[in-house]
């Protein structure tokens, strides 16, 4: 079942990293340098909720999924192990590998 508010409040809080990433990248770059306040002003905002956000909606999508399971204490522990390792690794691992190749050809 999906829950469409939840869903769009995803995709903004994700929409709001990556323009965070980027008003960051023009920062360092110094490629607006006009512009250096309000870029500045931009992430400061961002990056005062965006990661409590996250934890907002992990909270509540971990309690929805804990509760609806009726299965023992240690079950429940077992398969949110086993849900998130394996992504945990292949996102690491991924992440990794990009930012090895991408620090060749970027600053």
């Amino acid at each position: 079942m999906r829950i469409e508010w939840l869903d769009s409040l995803k995709g903004f809080a994700i929409f709001l990293v990556v323009v965070g990433h980027v008003v960051l990248g023009y920062i360092r770059a110094d490629i607006f340098p006009q512009y250096y306040n309000e870029l500045q002003y931009i992430y400061n905002i961002i990056y005062s909720f965006h990661m409590p956000l996250f934890f907002l909606i992990s909270g509540f999508l971990y309690k929805l999924t804990w509760s609806k399971k009726n299965t023992g204490v240690f079950k429940k522990i077992g398969n949110k192990f086993l849900n998130m390792v394996p992504m945990y690794l292949v996102f690491s691992l991924t992440f990794w590998v990009f930012k090895y190749y991408a620090t060749l050809y970027s600053n």
